[in-house]
């Protein structure tokens, strides 16, 4: 019986065995990473001057699509492609950017506060990721603002 047990700790501690259980345990650090993002694009979106609400899209160059709330033209995207991305804008479904002022006899909205939020629809253009609106986008955190046309 002590040769079988033998043999099994000479196994255990082989050059071999060290070897691959230090793969495996690199592997699994190396994997687990920090969670974090690797890229964040922030800015702002104007259209007219305007802030603008809604969503932001990222496009990247291997097609994944990463997204962002738009709010007051304010936004963040983590975890953009590296690369050239392609940028669609997107508003708030049955929202639309203020053409005319209200009629005088139209009942008043409630006052939502100073701190409200609030932005004006982008042009319907902006919707797919084939308007025209690209930015490069770099590891790490950076700032791209855009005025819509």
């Amino acid at each position: 019986m002590h040769t079988h047990s033998n043999r099994f700790v000479a196994l255990l501690f082989s050059p071999v065995s060290r070897a691959l259980l230090l793969f495996s345990v690199l592997c699994l650090v190396g994997c687990s990473g920090k969670g974090g993002a690797k890229t964040t694009v922030t800015g702002k979106i104007t259209f007219n001057n305007q802030p603008v609400s809604g969503s932001v899209h990222f496009v990247g160059p291997g097609g994944k699509e990463v997204q962002g709330a738009l709010l007051d033209g304010a936004y963040k995207v983590d975890d953009a492609e590296v690369g050239e991305n392609k940028i669609a804008v997107k508003g708030i479904p049955g929202a639309a950017a203020p053409t005319v002022a209200p009629p005088k006899d139209a009942p008043k909205l409630p006052d939502m506060g100073a701190g409200a939020k609030t932005g004006v629809a982008p042009p319907k253009k902006y919707e797919s990721p084939e308007n025209g609106l690209k930015y490069t986008v770099a590891p790490g955190k950076q700032t791209k603002d855009f005025e819509l046309q």
